[in-house]
């Protein structure tokens, strides 16, 4: 009593997928077992049926809406822009130091040895205000 071959293997042979020793034994096979010819001529005539097959397939144009671009698209990165180099100025500005200068006490004088106790240390003050 033989084993038949499956049919997916019987697929495969049509198709001419199978290779090497296993190609060899389904010939072999075929050559002494009706059941699996018969199997295997039924698989031809599905795939001649399936290849015949040719549908009528309309194209279908699926209008698609365009993306406008939005007109205040700018307003809003010119707003990104805005507050980012608003944030970043105020920081620097409230990171900053106090400048420190340092300023004779006596303007006008004549002497001319000054020690270090005769100046005074004061915030320093725009004296050319712009407005």
């Amino acid at each position: 009593m033989m084993k038949h071959i499956v049919e997916d293997t019987l697929l495969k042979y049509q198709l001419e997928l199978l290779e090497g020793e296993e190609l060899v034994n389904v010939k072999n096979h075929l050559t002494l077992c009706e059941t699996c010819r018969l199997k295997l001529d039924k698989i031809k005539s599905e795939l001649e049926l399936i290849s015949s097959y040719d549908p009528e397939v309309e194209d279908v144009h699926i209008p698609i809406a365009k993306k406008r671009r939005s007109s205040t698209l700018w307003l809003r990165r010119a707003a990104v822009l805005l507050v980012g180099f608003v944030s970043g100025y105020s920081t620097s500005l409230y990171l900053q130091p106090d400048q420190v200068v340092v300023v004779s006490q006596y303007l006008n004088t004549n002497k001319t040895n000054i020690s270090f106790d005769d100046y005074t240390f004061c915030p320093s003050v725009d004296i050319y205000p712009t407005e």
